[in-house]
């Protein structure tokens, strides 16, 4: 995500998730790169 923003920032970014759960670092290390990149 953070690559791409800083490749083409005017393009829209979709990230989906399609998990059953598990450990919460790995899913506050993702919400962590979202908030690097800066929004519309």
């Amino acid at each position: 995500m953070v690559y791409l923003s800083m490749e083409d920032n005017t393009r829209d970014l979709y990230l989906f998730i399609n998990s059953p759960g598990g450990w919460v670092i790995p899913g506050i290390a993702i919400y962590d790169a979202m908030q690097i990149v800066p929004p519309d």
